[in-house]
């Protein structure tokens, strides 16, 4: 949902400045398919009246520079970083977070940050965009929350929680 409400949104205005003039029921209306779209909507206006007015239409490109907008947080702030400027980051979502954990890279009370690290400290930087586009795949196709389909999973001898639960219920 958030893909195609992505879409809708950047298909309808085109940069940050039609994003600042725009009525902000109509920016609400356009990403209604996802969780919270009237806040979002505020906030995505508030940025795009920041970024156009103060900042001359030009995107922060530090981590930093972006979660002091309103409501940016690290994982919008990776994903933009990721998506926009082509930096190497990974941006934890609901599904990354599910694949790590039953991977065994991170514990399952393990903080966003924590996840990100243990993430980046297995690969090149390089193939950080690649492995999290696969995390986020892999999570919403096969290793779903709350019930993954380890029956078609191919890396089941890799995962813990596979390891740990399934097969050792299945004795």
């Amino acid at each position: 949902m958030t893909d195609i409400a992505y879409n809708e949104l950047f298909s309808r205005y085109k940069n940050p400045a039609e994003l600042a003039d725009a009525d902000v029921r109509e920016i609400a209306k356009t990403i209604k398919r996802v969780g919270f779209y009237r806040q979002k909507a505020k906030r995505i206006k508030k940025i795009a009246r920041i970024i156009y007015g103060e900042r001359g239409g030009r995107v922060p490109e530090s981590r930093e520079e972006l979660m002091k907008l309103p409501g940016v947080g690290p994982k919008t702030a990776d994903i933009v970083l990721s998506a926009a400027f082509s930096k190497p980051e990974v941006a934890v979502d609901t599904h990354v977070q599910a694949v790590a954990v039953r991977l065994g890279i991170a514990s399952e009370k393990a903080g966003y940050e924590e996840i990100k690290r243990n993430i980046t400290t297995l690969a090149a930087e390089e193939d950080l965009p690649i492995i999290n586009h696969l995390f986020v795949s892999f999570g919403r196709e096969v290793c779903k929350k709350p019930r993954p389909k380890c029956s078609i999973c191919p890396i089941t001898t890799f995962c813990k929680y596979y390891q740990t639960w399934v097969k050792a219920s299945a004795l």
